[in-house]
């Protein structure tokens, strides 16, 4: 079954507040994979990757 990710960047007070920390466990916990990464403009950008079956299932509940 092939992967699916979805990029978004995330703008706000979002660097230097625990939120890529915060990110990381949380989709350790839905069993996803990807990264987040501090972006120079000051927003993170968050590319969580997983299978369509994986992402129908987070999206139905």
């Amino acid at each position: 079954m092939s992967n699916v990710c979805i990029i978004a960047w995330v703008y706000g007070r979002v660097q230097g507040v625990g939120f890529r920390y915060t990110t990381q466990h949380e989709a350790q916990r839905l069993g996803l994979t990807g990264y987040a990464k501090n972006m120079d403009d000051g927003s993170v950008e968050v590319v969580p990757v997983a299978t369509r079956r994986r992402w129908k299932s987070l999206s139905s509940g």
